[in-house]
C-alpha cells in the first residue's frame, strides 16, 4: 500500500501541477494547483503554484489591460503569503511583466531591496527580471551581489546581461571583462 500514489493529496497535486508547468501548460497547471488550494487552503505550495501558472499565462493577454487585470488576480492569490521569498520573487515577475507600471510595484520592489540588503544572492534571481524596467536598481542589486567572493563572477555577468538589454557596449565589455579576469584567476589556483 505505501507503494500506491494517493493523487487526491494536495502535495501530489502540487507536483503534478508543478509538472504541468515544465510542460508548458500553464492553465492546466493552474486547475492543479487549485484543486490542491481547495483541498488544502492554507498550503502555500498551492497559492504559489497557482501564482506561477497565471503568471505564465500572462503573456497569453491579448492587451495591456488584460495583463493588468490577470496580474492583479496573481497577486491577490499571493496576497495571504508573508515572508516568503518565492512569493516575493512571483510578485516581482508579475509588476515586470506590467514594465513596472502598478500601484505596488514600489512596496514590491521595496521588500526586495530590503530581502537582498539580507541576502545578497538573491539579486541574481530577482534582477534580470527587472533589468528591463529599472536598470539602475537592478545594477545596484547586482553590486551587493559582487561584493561577495562567491557570487562576483556571476554578479558580473548579469550586470553585463542588464547593460545588453539597454544597448550599452561599454557597461557590458567592462562587466564581462571582469568575469574573464574572476575565471583565469580561479584557474590558476590549486
Amino acid at each position: 500500500q505505501c507503494q500506491r500514489i494517493d493523487r487526491q493529496h494536495p502535495e501530489v497535486m502540487i507536483l503534478d501541477g508543478e509538472l504541468s508547468l515544465v510542460a508548458g501548460e500553464a492553465a492546466e497547471a493552474e486547475e492543479r494547483f487549485r484543486a490542491a488550494l481547495e483541498k488544502s487552503p492554507q498550503s502555500v505550495g498551492a497559492r504559489l503554484g497557482v501564482a506561477k501558472a497565471q503568471l505564465h499565462q500572462l503573456q497569453d493577454e491579448p492587451d495591456d489591460d488584460s495583463a493588468r487585470v490577470a496580474a492583479d488576480k496573481a497577486l491577490e492569490t499571493l496576497a495571504p503569503i508573508e515572508g516568503e521569498l518565492e512569493a516575493l520573487l512571483i510578485r516581482t515577475a508579475l509588476i515586470a511583466s506590467l514594465d513596472g507600471v502598478h500601484p505596488t510595484a514600489e512596496a514590491i520592489l521595496t521588500a526586495m531591496d530590503a530581502e537582498i540588503e539580507k541576502e545578497p544572492a538573491v539579486a541574481l534571481d530577482a534582477a534580470p527580471i527587472i533589468g528591463h524596467f529599472a536598470a539602475e536598481r537592478a545594477l545596484r542589486w547586482l553590486g551587493l551581489a559582487a561584493e561577495d567572493e562567491e557570487l562576483r563572477a556571476d554578479a558580473f555577468y548579469e550586470i553585463g546581461c542588464v547593460h545588453v538589454e539597454h544597448e550599452q557596449p561599454a557597461g557590458q565589455i567592462e562587466a564581462w571583462s571582469k568575469v574573464w579576469e574572476l575565471d583565469d584567476a580561479a584557474e590558476v589556483q590549486p
